[in-house]
């Protein structure tokens, strides 16, 4: 199945849009266009004046939710934008932006709703004949969100895949891919009731209210967006290396002992959680490998309390951390993975890294084979009453060593196979593992993660 075909309506690569008005009218769109994009308040004005003066033109007030998105201020865009939308039923970009605003609420239903029960554009939309490229690539990626949303994973998928087959680098793509990704991962998490599953620690109960006092009264700005820009790192980097060190060993602590409050926090907005993360990158970018204690301190907490403060990032971003704190003190990270009942996905990280650092070179392959002959030991040697035996990462563990070829451990791998601690849905029965193990082809240049530079020094 085509793009096309799934979304029934002919798809334009051209970059120039079909004129609809008069010259006069186009001009002062494209010149609105830019204004919008710049988002200066400065044209707020200017830009009610135009609505108000062609209000039959749905253009004019879609500038204006782009202009307040191009602001950060998400909920003006979201209540104008509804009024756009209800004022022009018909105008296709409004109209998937708004889907694509439910959807971020976690509102499913009512992106559905805005097309009539059923994403079908030629039903929805009778006169149109084509739509840009652009407008297919959000269409899709809000279908694939809602099916995702909704748990329908399979049709999610077969939207993604058009997607794929549209732009592949697309961030509208890695967006659908990720969550896609995350959300079976927390299915299987839900669906884990064997033995083989570990229950992760309580979340903590706190009552710390009071929020820390730092040495650098500048370090606030960490909780106050979900994204530093270049200007921000700066000057924090560039504040005396110490003592901004320790204040992010705070902001971590801070996530920790306020954690209850904060998740009572009616009032806290997503974009205000990410504090913690933003240390963290902070101080892996700033090589402070005396803060790794503290952070694994961090990550040895519940799964819900990891999900409310990194969501998705757990499995994007904190290799990263691992990788370049963990670098001399391996024993640190072995110490972690044996850790009873932590969030599956928190070890997986370490793995990632460490198999990062054998591709990198920062440790010899005989490092990274000794470190893993110790840790598959360890779980062929536990009980399951040791809440430790968990064959979701025992299974991806072994996942990691296909891919540099880690024979010299296949008779442990396949010990653990025999002791039915592995889950066998990643990579196959043991026969498939050993055949992969038995190529000529090495994965290590593709496996290869890329670095999120957005926290990099200058």
């Amino acid at each position: 199945m085509t793009p096309n075909e799934l979304i029934n309506i002919k798809i334009t690569y051209s970059p120039d849009r079909e004129l609809k008005y008069s010259y006069a009218i186009e001009e002062l769109l494209e010149k609105n266009s830019v204004i919008a994009d710049k988002g200066k308040s400065s044209d707020f004005k200017r830009l009610q004046r135009v609505i108000k003066k062609y209000p039959a033109i749905p253009e004019f007030k879609f500038f204006l939710t782009h202009w307040y998105l191009s602001k950060d201020e998400d909920e003006k865009a979201f209540k104008w934008n509804q009024g756009a939308v209800k004022r022009h039923p018909n105008f296709l970009i409004a109209k998937l932006y708004l889907a694509s605003q439910y959807l971020d609420r976690s509102q499913p239903e009512k992106a559905l709703e805005l097309f009539n029960e059923a994403f079908d554009l030629k039903k929805n939309f009778p006169e149109l004949k084509e739509i840009h490229l652009s407008e297919a690539k959000l269409f899709l990626n809000i279908v694939c969100r809602y099916y995702t949303q909704i748990g329908d994973f399979d049709l999610a998928e077969v939207y993604l895949e058009r997607l794929v087959d549209l732009d592949p680098d697309s961030p509208l793509t890695e967006n659908c891919n990720n969550l896609l990704i995350m959300e079976r991962i927390l299915q299987r998490k839900e669906e884990e009731e064997s033995a083989h599953s570990v229950q992760t620690i309580p979340p903590p109960q706190t009552t710390k209210t009071t929020p820390p006092i730092f040495t650098h009264e500048e370090i606030e700005i960490l909780y106050l967006t979900d994204e530093l820009d270049k200007d921000d790192l700066n000057y924090l980097y560039a504040l005396p290396r110490e003592s901004l060190i320790k204040d992010l060993e705070m902001v971590v602590r801070d996530g920790l002992e306020r954690y209850s409050y904060f998740l009572d926090d009616n009032e806290i907005e997503e974009e205000n959680t990410y504090f913690v993360l933003h240390a963290m990158m902070m101080l892996a970018e700033l090589k402070a490998t005396e803060s790794y204690p503290v952070i694994l301190e961090f990550l040895a907490q519940n799964d819900d309390f990891l999900q409310f403060y990194f969501g998705y990032f757990v499995t994007e971003h904190i290799w990263q951390v691992h990788f370049d704190l963990g670098q001399g003190q391996i024993d640190r990270m072995l110490e972690f993975m044996k850790k009873p009942k932590l969030f599956t996905y928190c070890k997986t990280e370490i793995s990632v890294a460490l198999i990062q650092m054998l591709i990198d070179d920062k440790i010899s392959r005989e490092q990274a084979i000794a470190f893993y002959e110790e840790i598959l030991n360890f779980f062929l040697n536990a009980t399951l009453e040791n809440e430790v035996v968990d064959a979701t990462l025992i299974g991806l563990l072994i996942s990691d060593m296909m891919d540099v070829k880690m024979v010299e451990l296949m008779d442990l791998m396949q010990a653990l196979y025999e002791k039915n601690y592995v889950d066998t849905s990643l990579n196959g029965p043991w026969q498939e593992v050993v055949n992969e193990l038995d190529t000529d082809t090495s994965t290590m240049e593709a496996w290869e993660r890329e670095r999120f530079l957005a926290y990099a020094l200058e």
